[in-house]
């Protein structure tokens, strides 16, 4: 992955948008139709390539039928998993090695 870390985070939102939605057997059709996106959005948010606003991230996760927590708790998991995560989106102390 980019090691800019917005850049994997657009990266591991779209990784779990579009696990989440494979998990299901859904195609993009299906899931815009239950969020209210359009196809576009969709496609491009599960490549990185789209900002979605907050309203939307929540739309998804609801239209999913998930938990928004669950959803933002794999998200963030997807991300720091990424190799090349520095230390520097280390939020809890106990993440950060002893120097």
């Amino acid at each position: 992955m980019n090691p800019d870390r917005y850049t994997r985070l657009s990266l591991a939102f779209g990784e779990v948008l579009a696990r989440f939605r494979r998990m299901r057997d859904w195609d993009v059709g299906r899931l815009a139709a239950v969020s209210g996106l359009s196809v576009q959005e969709i496609q491009l948010a599960e490549v990185g390539a789209n900002s979605l606003s907050f309203a939307d991230f929540l739309r998804l996760a609801l239209g999913l039928e998930e938990p928004p927590v669950t959803f933002l708790a794999e998200i963030i998991n997807a991300w720091r998993r990424d190799p090349n995560d520095l230390g520097l989106d280390k939020a809890r102390v106990s993440d950060r090695s002893e120097e």
